[in-house]
């Protein structure tokens, strides 16, 4: 007959489920549970590990291929860079810096250089030395002295010395130079006596030469003291005895 309630249903069969735990069952577990645990974390860590080791292998081989792939670029820019260098034609190249003079490849320039240095040499020489075709004479510096009778204690002063250039732009000839030293009270006879007189050697076409002459003129005095004194001197070509030029310059006693 079925077990009922007290309301008069059936009852369920009920079982009663007893374990038994001592403290060595404890021990058991607990020390199950620890080599659980530590199974766990060596297969774990191995494969951690192995994934690191993975991730490093495969860094190392990405860097290997990007070093071979620079490696390959910098030999094509090599090549190309030969290449042009091979083709580019020889001329003068010029490297400038900062701060720097430019600095340029004599491979050619100095042929040229000598080249153009040559033509212009005998450009030069080539070209004849023009002349104005005149001999020209100027006078330079006079000088003279002063001084007194010592008798009759009148004063008196001359021409002592006379320079001058001859400019020979015309042809060679030898020239011959005269002064005469007179003031406007002088006599006819006066302004004609040669004072100083010179003959030079050939004087060569294109030489202009620098003299003096030193004068022996006739003694001023008095009132001539205070007159301008005319120094006249010749040029001459002494072959022919023809005048060339003469120049008349106005002197003062000082």
């Amino acid at each position: 007959m079925a077990n009922k309630d007290i309301f008069g249903k059936e009852k369920k069969d009920e079982y009663e489920l007893r374990i038994k735990i001592t403290p060595r069952r404890l021990e058991r577990a607990f020390f199950l549970i620890v080599i659980l645990v530590l199974a766990y974390f060596a297969f774990w860590g191995k494969t951690g590990n192995t994934e690191a080791t993975n991730t490093e292998d495969t860094n190392s081989a990405v860097a290997a291929v990007a070093d071979t792939q620079k490696i390959t670029d910098t030999e094509k820019t090599v090549n190309t860079t030969a290449n042009k260098t091979q083709k580019q034609p020889e001329t003068p190249i010029i490297v400038v810096q900062e701060d720097e003079k430019p600095v340029i490849n004599q491979t050619n320039t100095t042929a040229n250089t000598t080249q153009a240095n040559t033509t212009n040499t005998t450009q030069q020489t080539s070209q004849p030395k023009t002349y104005n075709g005149m001999i020209n004479l100027t006078v330079g510096d006079i000088e003279s002295e002063k001084g007194t009778y010592t008798s009759s204690g009148v004063e008196w002063g001359k021409i002592t010395k006379v320079s001058f250039t001859i400019d020979n732009q015309k042809e060679a000839f030898m020239p011959k130079v005269q002064v005469y030293t007179y003031n406007m009270a002088s006599s006819t006879v006066m302004k004609t006596l040669v004072r100083g007189e010179i003959i030079y050697s050939t004087q060569e076409l294109g030489e202009k030469k620098e003299h003096s002459l030193d004068v022996e003129s006739q003694p001023f005095t008095g009132d001539d003291l205070d007159r301008v004194v005319f120094v006249k001197v010749v040029l001459k070509n002494q072959k022919t005895d023809a005048i060339i030029q003469t120049i008349e310059k106005q002197y003062n006693f000082p």
